[in-house]
């Protein structure tokens, strides 16, 4: 199973989405949005919710487990 970073990371330049499009779309910074892509920092679960909405995919699909 890909680490959510890494699987958020392919699904976000999917959509053609840059990481500061995403964190505007959910209210962080950019940084942040970078930070677990690389997993140094983990989403909140609420975050984690609100990025799935903004790129229109579940949450098992940012987990890798579709």
């Amino acid at each position: 199973m890909a680490a959510f970073g890494e699987t958020l990371r392919k699904i976000r330049e999917k959509e053609g989405m840059t990481q500061t499009k995403l964190a505007e779309m959910v209210d962080v910074n950019r940084s942040m949005i970078s930070a677990i892509e690389r997993g140094s920092k983990p989403a909140s679960f609420p975050l984690a919710e609100k990025i799935a909405e903004a790129l229109g995919c579940s949450l098992d699909d940012l987990a890798g487990k579709t």
